[in-house]
């Protein structure tokens, strides 16, 4: 019950999208919610403009400090399903909200109770599946802007370490080789690694990468999800980080949504 109560939750919090961006800078708490239409009479058109002309406005308007975004899977398992974004800018922010996982603050419950019948109504027209909150590691270069039209590829990582390696030296790697060269050879693109701290992924490790524009994603990668001769070239011109990130990591899952 507890568990329902907390995906329950948490994807209320993420419904769908923002007029907002949403900026990610090391230590903000990243989140991904997935959710679906409640009834199967609710296409995915009407599913859409119910987020984004009824609810967000109002959700976003009320909870200003965190606005959610909507987001379309473009391929991946449940292609065309959607997941809901948004971003506290560090743990604190997020804990003033959600001091414990599945467990609301006075301060939330208030503002719950200040969206009325909009609450009410969301709960009728939204199924909330599940979620992860991710702790954004250091990263260097500029916040990571996200807005409407960007192209965001989310994957789930595993990993098998090199001997003698810790995950804190993974962290490193990521943060002074491996991120670097990747925005080096992917140019435009914005990547970061995220740590998951609750939910579905909680201590595993998933990568996010923004692409400006779907004409910028199909320069790198193509409509059946394959590398384009760009793309293979951006990564053999990473050479020996790359190949090492090769031996260690395995794909759990990789999604690629349009933020609506």
């Amino acid at each position: 019950m507890k568990k329902i109560t907390l995906v329950f939750l948490a994807s209320f919090l993420i419904s769908c999208l923002s007029v907002y961006g949403q900026k990610v800078q090391p230590g903000a708490v990243v989140g991904f919610a997935k959710v679906k239409p409640a009834t199967e009479s609710m296409t995915n058109d009407q599913f859409e403009t119910y987020c984004l002309e009824e609810f967000l406005p109002v959700f976003n308007d009320a909870f200003s400090s965190f606005p959610i975004s909507l987001m379309k899977k473009l391929k991946g398992k449940r292609m065309g399903e959607y997941a809901e974004f948004y971003v506290f800018e560090s743990l604190k922010e997020r804990n003033r909200w959600w001091p414990k996982p599945g467990v609301s603050s006075e301060e939330t419950k208030k503002g719950f109770e200040n969206l009325g019948e909009t609450w009410n109504t969301y709960h009728e027209k939204v199924s909330g599946l599940a979620y992860t909150d991710y702790l954004a590691l250091p990263f260097s270069g500029k916040p990571i802007d996200v807005q409407p039209g960007n192209v965001m590829a989310v994957f789930e990582v595993d990993f098998t370490l090199e001997e003698g390696m810790t995950f804190e030296d993974l962290e490193q790697f990521y943060q002074k080789e491996y991120g670097p060269a990747f925005v080096k050879n992917f140019q435009g693109t914005q990547f970061c690694v995220l740590k998951g701290d609750r939910g579905e992924r909680a201590g595993k490790y998933t990568e996010m990468v923004v692409f400006q524009s779907m004409e910028d994603y199909n320069k790198w990668i193509t409509t059946d999800g394959i590398l384009t001769e760009k793309g293979k070239q951006a990564f053999y011109n990473m050479g020996e980080i790359q190949t090492r990130m090769e031996k260690m990591y395995s794909y759990e899952n990789s999604n690629y949504y349009l933020v609506l």
